[in-house]
């Protein structure tokens, strides 16, 4: 039987084409396919099918999204990402979030209400690499887009989130999705507040420690003088090499 997913990258009218997204993981024929949200603009979808012995085809189609001429107000966000959480639908939960983040005024309560429905979309996903991709993508977005706003307890929620991606794919972890992973820390690390605090230290603190392990997971299939292996997103670098068998 065939499995389908879709990836979206978003095309700027001048620069690189942005990273390429998981905008719904694997699936079989069988189910069906709820409506996905994307963000005004353009993008290039890309859908890809799978056969049993794990052979994929692609087929590519640019789509443009036109903008509302109005922006979207905190009532409305609250409104939609409610009714589409009720769908149970992680992609689609995702997929919203991240269509509507940068279409609504920053405000602690649209990042609250979207960072809401990202752990929500996070704790009914299977756990598998694509999974932590679509949520390490929305997160990044989410942060990107109204990280300016979010309150210490939501900057520690998104923390904690990046957390526990890590855990679900620490022993498998893929270039794909550990430079998910790594954009979500750096856009996570922008949105921490500078200062002096216990929550900005705790913060940074944790910032670091997932980097850190980023690192630890990569270093697993590096050889002794083998090539760095190396994840590099808009705002940060992790390049991992071992010198010695112990040392990395």
């Amino acid at each position: 039987e065939l499995e389908y997913a879709f990836y979206s990258q978003t095309l700027p009218d001048e620069g690189e084409a942005g990273a390429e997204r998981v905008v719904r993981g694997w699936l079989r024929a069988a189910r069906s396919f709820s409506p996905m949200y994307l963000s005004a603009g353009t993008h290039l979808v890309i859908g890809k099918v799978r056969d049993e012995l794990g052979s994929v085809a692609e087929s590519t189609k640019v789509v443009q999204v036109a903008p509302r001429q109005t922006a979207v107000t905190q009532a409305e966000l609250a409104d939609v990402l409610q009714t589409v959480t009720l769908s149970n639908d992680p992609d689609q939960i995702l997929s919203m979030v991240t269509a509507v983040a940068s279409s609504v005024e920053p405000s602690p309560e649209a990042a609250r209400d979207s960072m809401q429905a990202v752990t929500q979309a996070y704790k009914l996903q299977s756990g598998s690499s694509e999974d932590v991709q679509s949520t390490a993508n929305a997160l990044a977005m989410l942060m990107d887009s109204q990280g300016s706003s979010f309150p210490d307890d939501e900057l520690q929620a998104a923390s904690a989130l990046v957390t526990e991606l890590i855990a679900r794919v620490e022993d498998t972890m893929t270039d794909e999705t550990a430079t998910s992973i790594v954009q979500s820390i750096g856009s996570l690390s922008k949105s921490v507040k500078v200062g002096t605090s216990t929550a900005t230290q705790e913060l940074e603190r944790s910032v670091l420690e997932s980097v850190a392990r980023v690192g630890d997971a990569l270093a697993v299939q590096v050889g002794t003088g083998q090539p760095p292996r190396r994840i590099q997103t808009d705002d940060l670098i992790v390049s991992v090499a071992r010198h010695s068998p112990e040392n990395l």
